[in-house]
């Protein structure tokens, strides 16, 4: 679902994701052109990009970001873990690839965070899942260390009992990741709204 967004939120959202995954526990090193080729183009064109702003601050400002993207359209090694885990019984027997969306990125700035912004860009995301037809949801996430595993726990979702190691991946040869271990946790948009919309 292609979204209006402009240069300035697109400029916003590359400084805002190269800051969140400079951190703990990923300390990953990104080029600009590497996320918007990688992340922005392949979201914008075939799934959902969400922006949190500062108006106070600027109006163009993004000070956080969450990206979902449906699972068939998720990068090969998540499709193939996945696809793996449900020949082996890891995953729940209501998955359901073509009705589920990849939770992609989450990101915001170090001092935006515990505000409950957090929840706001994942609520926004499940809602535009629903609107596509999408009824679950799948995420990953560093093994250890991880603000948004316990995030998603809170809503509701179920960990997958095999950890994904990414040690061969681009992620930790290109970009330096010190998170080599990832965890997918999986659930229901509507059980994860009900949960935030609750909390309120």
């Amino acid at each position: 679902m292609v979204t209006p967004y402009g240069k300035a939120d697109l400029d916003g959202f590359v400084g805002a994701f190269i800051h969140a995954f400079s951190g703990e526990p990923y300390n990953e090193s990104y080029i600009d052109e590497e996320v918007v080729n990688s992340v922005w183009h392949p979201h914008l064109e075939m799934g959902s990009i969400i922006l949190a702003h500062d108006d106070e601050l600027d109006a163009n400002s993004v000070v956080g970001f969450g990206c979902a993207i449906p699972l068939p359209k998720a990068p090969q090694e998540v499709q193939t873990f996945l696809h793996q885990r449900q020949l082996d019984k890891s995953l729940p027997s209501d998955f359901i690839p073509a009705k589920t969306w990849y939770m992609s990125e989450l990101g915001v700035l170090t001092s935006y965070r515990e505000r409950g912004l957090a929840y706001q860009l994942v609520r926004h995301r499940l809602i535009s899942i629903n609107h596509a037809g999408g009824t679950h949801y799948v995420m990953r996430t560093a093994a250890e260390g991880s603000m948004s595993r316990h995030l998603y726990e809170r809503l509701g979702a179920q960990l997958v009992a095999v950890e994904h190691d990414i040690s061969s991946s681009d992620q930790v040869k290109k970009n330096g990741s010190t998170s080599t271990k990832r965890v997918y946790l999986y659930g229901k948009t509507s059980d994860a709204l009900r949960w935030i919309d609750g909390r309120g």
